[in-house]
């Protein structure tokens, strides 16, 4: 009987042994060449790394003298993405040429300059903004879309503007920078990055 007894006890703490041994392997260890203070850190720089990023992505600088965003992975019609200065800020409203397939053919492909005026006699629509040309030909005119907040901006005066036209080989289309003549200088800075723009990004040039 006492011989059933110490195996049953050896068995026992066999069992609790090898329990014990399973029980370490599930419990995460660190790395033996880091201590405590190299993981906090680590956790540190990745924090300050993160924060970093997001204090660059929130201070980007749209003073910079690039007027438009053109996107690579879209056709030459309506490239266009994005404007700075936005519409109707810092002196200048961009916006896209309306019927232009109506008034203008391939042989108005390249830039163009002249006047955006209002057109009250427009039998169509009285408060119709017209962009015309330097020798007095209407080119198109301000969208629908951008009307109300165009005729806003100029407050009904007669605007300077400098554009282009493009042809796809199936459609015309054409975008329009109108600037406030207000100040000669800023006018004739505004109006060479934009053909500078369009020339590096479109292959469009002034001359």
């Amino acid at each position: 009987m006492t011989a059933i007894i110490i195996v049953v006890l050896v068995a026992a703490a066999a069992f609790l042994l090898w329990k014990t041994r399973q029980f370490d392997k599930t419990i995460p260890t660190s790395n033996p060449d880091k201590g405590a203070g190299d993981d906090a850190s680590s956790l540190s720089s990745q924090n300050g790394s993160d924060a970093a990023k997001a204090t660059q992505s929130a201070s980007v600088d749209y003073s910079q003298p690039v007027l438009i965003d053109f996107s690579e992975d879209e056709p030459m019609r309506g490239r266009e993405k994005r404007v700075k200065p936005g519409k109707g800020e810092g002196g200048s409203f961009y916006a896209k040429v309306a019927g232009i397939t109506f008034n203008c053919t391939p042989s108005d492909v390249g830039v163009i300059r002249g006047t955006v005026r209002p057109e009250p006699t427009n039998a169509f629509d009285p408060d119709a903004m017209a962009i015309v040309s330097e020798s007095g030909r209407t080119l198109g005119y301000i969208g629908a879309y951008d009307l109300l907040e165009y005729r806003r901006w100029c407050r009904l005066r007669e605007f300077p503007f400098v554009g282009y036209i493009i042809y796809d080989g199936y459609t015309l289309s054409g975008r329009i920078l109108a600037i406030n003549p207000d100040d000669a200088d800023r006018r004739q800075r505004m109006e060479q990055e934009f053909l500078m723009s369009i020339e590096a990004n479109l292959g469009i040039k002034s001359c």
